[in-house]
């Protein structure tokens, strides 16, 4: 689809139908060097390092369990007792598993509500600075995007981004 709206652009730009100016900015670097990105990176790092020690609890206790029930085991605990032990031990299995979906979902979201404002400021920096500029489209040139897989010539804004960020 990127590809198509590529084309099309591109193709209009060259037609005699409209004179386009072209720009370009490379949005992965851009947000990799802002100072808040750094911070959110920050944030994120102690929020996986935090659900991380709380897994380790979490797989001590099962492991206590494994322990206690080959223990009871050896020494003769009753049937009743050592599947009373079994199905806690499943229980905590289960509880780990949903530990472990839970962190997920809580890391994505909090990724999610970090990363939304850092997006946005930077769009504004590129709206701002396209229209100071005159520029009518403003390519993404990351690597990762693949939205621009040529240039030769055209405007880079990622300096003048740069500068509209105070970077």
């Amino acid at each position: 689809m990127r590809t198509a709206v590529l084309t099309l652009l591109l193709a209009l730009s060259f037609s005699g139908f409209s004179q386009s100016k072209i720009a370009y900015v490379n949005i992965d670097e851009l947000i990799t060097t802002m100072p808040e990105t750094k911070a959110a990176e920050v944030e994120m790092k102690k929020l996986a390092e935090s659900i991380q020690s709380d897994l380790r609890f979490l797989e001590e206790e099962y492991q206590n369990q494994v322990t206690e029930l080959e223990n009871g085991m050896n020494t003769g605990w009753s049937q009743l007792m050592i599947k009373t032990k079994q199905e806690a031990l499943y229980g905590t299995q289960q509880k780990i598993y949903e530990f472990q979906q839970s962190a997920q979902q809580e890391i994505t979201q909090k990724e999610v509500e970090l990363m939304e404002p850092i997006i946005e400021k930077l769009q504004n920096a590129v709206n701002e600075v396209a229209k100071a500029q005159k520029v009518d489209y403003v390519l993404d040139s990351s690597v990762s995007k693949g939205v621009v897989i040529f240039k030769d010539g055209g405007t880079d804004l990622s300096p003048m981004v740069k500068a509209k960020l105070g970077m």
